[in-house]
């Protein structure tokens, strides 16, 4: 019994050693498999094998390192959303002193990362924003041009999917601007050359009322040469010619009101009674 005890107290050393050994052993692999990921990138996976290795090691060395993989993958993320301000504070919480040297390694890359995309982030918001500036002045082909060579130059414009959308807006906003001032441009002119056309119309029915006023006064019931509709026909004592009583008739079509009735002594009197009232147009009243 003694032998056997004594044996025991010389072999139990021997047995625990070697589990202790195997452990380390397999925590090594972990570690190994964990630095890889971090290599990668891939920091929740990397997460993982930290955790791994300290639920075989019991080493708070491997909890460290489970908890800096963590911060560089929330890191990771908050830079996909352009959150950098997020993005450095998660880096920050991580102590190089005690991290391993994939995990320093890492933090170094990650960091230039985030400094890149920001100053690229900063330069694409500015363009943006002195375009927007150019609208609001109604500059509109400069900030058009901006836009346009914004989205050629900057291939890399899908990585930032608000200042892409923040873009397409502005240059939706502008084309509806342009396409407005075209419209109110046009509708201007329109206007302006019909103001024009009533204006020369008015001066000359003006004339021909101060030419005719006196005539018409005394001449309101003038025979003419016809009553039939031939245009050629006129009053005989030539106040109302037959070019004028053609251009009375059309103006009956145009409200509507049909001619075939009235002869041309009616279209003339009714020429001279619309003269007396200071009108260049008959209409159909001027009959009674």
């Amino acid at each position: 019994m003694k032998k056997l005890v004594r044996a025991l107290v010389l072999v139990l050393p021997i047995i625990l050693l070697a589990a202790c050994s195997n452990k380390q052993g397999n925590a090594s692999a972990l570690v190994s498999s964990a630095d890889n990921a971090v290599a990668k990138q891939e920091f929740s996976q990397a997460s993982a094998y930290f955790d791994a290795a300290n639920q075989t090691a019991k080493d708070s060395k491997y909890a460290t390192a489970k908890k800096d993989a963590q911060l560089l993958a929330t890191a990771q993320e908050k830079l996909t959303q352009n959150n950098f301000t997020s993005a450095k504070t998660a880096l920050k919480q991580i102590s190089t002193k005690n991290s391993t040297a994939a995990i320093k390694n890492a933090k170094k890359q990650l960091t230039n990362q985030i400094d890149q995309q920001e100053s690229k982030y900063k330069a694409i918001n500015k363009i943006i924003a002195s375009a927007k500036s150019d609208f609001k002045n109604k500059k509109y082909s400069v900030a058009s041009s901006l836009l346009a060579d914004l989205f050629k130059e900057n291939q890399n414009l899908n990585d930032f999917s608000d200042l892409k959308i923040k873009a397409l807006n502005l240059k939706n906003d502008i084309l509806t601007a342009e396409l407005t001032t075209a419209q109110e441009t046009r509708s201007t002119t329109t206007e302006n050359n019909s103001a024009n056309t009533n204006s020369s119309s008015e001066t000359a029915g003006t004339t021909n009322q101060a030419s005719s006023t006196s005539t018409a006064n005394t001449s309101s019931s003038a025979s003419v040469t016809s009553n039939s509709h031939d245009d050629n026909s006129a009053i005989t004592d030539g106040s109302v010619t037959a070019a004028q009583i053609k251009t009375a008739r059309q103006q009956l079509r145009d409200q509507g009101v049909s001619d075939s009735a009235w002869s041309n002594s009616d279209i003339a009197k009714a020429i001279l009674k619309a003269r007396a009232d200071g009108r260049s147009t008959i209409k159909e009243s001027d009959a009674n």
